[in-house]
């Protein structure tokens, strides 16, 4: 690779799609996959890595940084800071964010099937095309987040924010949505088979069949 670089930093990560970086170039048996056709370099650590993953982001890149040893795979993300960052068709497949914040992250098409996002901040995350299945969202917060036809199945929300959320063609079945605050959420299209909707607060919801929940 080469040209200017974008404040790119990788040592070692999970297959991912990094913006601000063209061709895939191997880092410790990983593969980082671009999304946009701009150029970046790798630029080598100068100290040791820390001893928690550090995990920041700018408007056109994604710094992640892990132990090896211990972050087998960079697939331990608690409590990292990814506000904002450009994750469009990452792959967080049985990765551990909870409490992480994701805050405004564009997770278009993203793989978190299984991941664990208990208590992470997911306020107007893009998750458009995502899979999640089985993932579980226990107390997160995904107000007015964006999951268009998003992959839910087997999904946990238990006691989740997801007010004024798009969840538009959301494949929901057999999701647990017991006691989440869907107020104002957007579940035009969605499929709802076998979903648990125990004390779930839908007021003000538009429901599949496009009627408004009072």
């Amino acid at each position: 690779m080469s040209g200017k670089t974008n404040l790119l930093k990788v040592t070692f990560v999970l297959s991912i799609s990094v913006s601000g970086c063209k061709g895939g170039t191997e880092i410790n048996s990983a593969i980082v996959t671009p999304s946009v056709d701009s150029t970046a370099e790798i630029i080598p650590l100068e100290s040791e890595p820390a001893e928690e993953p550090i995990l920041t982001s700018s408007e056109t890149t994604a710094v992640l940084i892990c132990d090896p040893p211990k972050y087998l795979n960079c697939k331990e993300f608690r409590g990292a800071n990814l506000r904002g960052a450009n994750l469009s068709g990452a792959d967080f497949s049985n990765a551990d964010l909870s409490n992480a914040d994701l805050t405004s992250a564009n997770l278009y098409g993203a793989s978190l099937n299984h991941a664990i996002l208990r208590g992470a901040n997911l306020v107007e995350v893009d998750l458009t095309l995502a899979d999640l299945i089985g993932a579980d969202l226990t107390g997160a917060d995904l107000t007015g987040a964006i999951l268009w036809a998003a992959n839910l199945r087997y999904v946990n929300l238990t006691g989740a924010d997801v007010m004024g959320a798009d969840l538009s063609s959301a494949d929901l079945r057999h999701a647990n949505l017991t006691g989440a605050d869907l107020t104002d959420a957007i579940l035009e299209g969605a499929n709802l088979k076998g979903a648990k909707l125990k004390g779930a607060n839908l007021t003000g919801a538009t429901m599949p069949d496009g009627t408004i929940h009072k």
